[in-house]
């Protein structure tokens, strides 16, 4: 197997929160670079990271995947150094009190009441943001030496190694397939090395989809790509659920809707039956949360299609995904790109 849970693990090292991508940026650049296929590799004014690996045709396929993760931004600083800050994209509220974060450097903690002293009623509720704080263990007066108002707190990166292939931390949505692009792209590179590949592959590592999408919206006009292939996380099943999500450990998920071109999904079935890739097939009425609803009408269309990672307890501390999934993934991007993608079969 390719994919590698102390690599995966590796990804989760450093912060991407939305808007202040920077750091992550350079580190993608840095892998990408290591991978030695590349021909251009760029980071754009939205710290988007895009890469082109050139084939024997110029139909260009885009593999795209988002490395924005959620997280806070300091709205106030009260007299006595406590921080008043709002979420950036969906974050779980939920698991928040006593979280361990960071602000420029600076160890915190999210302030919890303790049950003792707390409100009638207060256990029962989710906290809003304007009654949560951020605790340095600093006075006002040092506080405001260090921080600003519009500066970003993170939650500080944790991770663990589960049972049966399972790993858990933050920000595996959507590192885990920004992983799985990387593990993709080393499974081709002997044949790109040996000009093997028949189509050009681009690949878009994108900003500030918690937010809107608006680093796949900029990245794909720029790269205009024949084709793409978005990947994201998908619910999976855990307890307390009833809806028929994706299994961990049951492959990857081939999303179907209306976003995505029917012919190419039916062909990512077709290969997956064929090479034995361990899959499920997903159908939605229309949009499915990602970049998949934007990048499709990027300029004058771009034929798209959707792969899903499953992924249990989205937006919190404890995100989990299964390895093998993670390498079925890569597989199936390998293999159909391997056959030429749209180009081989329109």
């Amino acid at each position: 197997m390719t994919a590698d849970v102390k690599a995966l693990l590796d990804m989760l090292r450093i912060s991407s929160p939305c808007g202040e991508e920077d750091a992550y940026a350079d580190f993608l650049v840095k892998k990408l670079e290591s991978l030695e296929v590349c021909e251009s590799i760029e980071t754009d004014i939205f710290n988007n990271v895009t890469a082109r690996i050139p084939g024997r045709n110029a139909y260009t396929l885009m593999l795209e995947a988002h490395y924005d993760e959620i997280g806070l931004i300091v709205t106030e600083i009260t007299e006595d150094g406590f921080i008043r800050v709002c979420g950036v994209g969906g974050a779980d509220r939920r698991t928040m009190l006593s979280a361990e974060v960071s602000i420029n450097g600076l160890p915190g903690i999210i302030c919890s009441v303790p049950p003792h002293i707390m409100k009638e009623g207060g256990g029962r509720k989710v906290p809003e943001y304007e009654d949560m704080y951020i605790d340095l263990g600093l006075p006002g007066e040092e506080v405001k030496k260090h921080v600003r108002v519009g500066d970003r707190a993170v939650f500080v990166p944790g991770y663990a190694k589960l049972l049966n292939g399972r790993v858990c931390g933050g920000a595996l949505d959507n590192k885990a397939c920004v992983y799985a692009i990387l593990t993709a792209v080393e499974m081709l590179k002997s044949d790109i090395l040996a000009g093997k590949i028949d189509i050009s592959v681009c690949i878009l590592f994108s900003t500030r989809e918690e937010t809107g999408g608006q680093g796949a919206k900029t990245g794909a006009y720029r790269l205009a790509p024949d084709e793409a292939m978005i990947t994201d996380v998908t619910f999976a099943k855990q307890a307390l659920t009833t809806r028929p999500f994706a299994e961990l450990g049951g492959g990857v998920v081939i999303e179907r809707n209306a976003y995505y071109d029917k012919r190419i999904t039916r062909k990512l079935v077709d290969i997956a039956y064929e090479k034995k890739i361990k899959h499920v097939i997903n159908a939605e009425f229309t949009a499915d949360g990602t970049n998949g609803d934007t990048v499709p009408y990027t300029r004058t269309g771009v034929l798209t299609s959707g792969l899903s990672l499953p992924l249990r307890y989205m937006h919190t501390p404890v995100e989990t995904v299964d390895i093998r999934d993670i390498e079925h993934m890569a597989r199936l991007m390998k293999a159909y790109i391997k056959e030429g993608a749209f180009w081989n079969f329109c």
